[in-house]
């Protein structure tokens, strides 16, 4: 086996990890301790209820996302004729 191909595939995946290593953390939780203490100082229900809508449609849109996605690729494959008969 060549080096050249290990390299390669080396780079690309520290060229792939480099943006996250890169990252602040995400601060998308509202029920976070610091979060709360913030909030009720500044009495802002408004942003708590927000917070949680928010959190709450970023969760069903993931899995939402992901079987549209798989649904238009079995539907195109299906079309073409790519999937076996059972």
């Amino acid at each position: 086996m060549s080096l050249r191909p290990i390299l390669r595939l080396g780079l690309l995946a520290s060229a792939l990890m480099l943006p996250l290593a890169a990252s602040a953390p995400a601060s998308a939780c509202p029920n976070c301790k610091s979060g709360l203490a913030v909030q009720e100082s500044e009495g802002g229900r408004a942003d708590f209820a927000t917070g949680f809508s928010r959190s709450i449609i970023l969760m069903l849109a993931i899995p939402f996302g992901m079987f549209s996605i798989g649904t238009v690729a079995v539907v195109r494959m299906a079309r073409k004729g790519s999937i076996p008969q059972l």
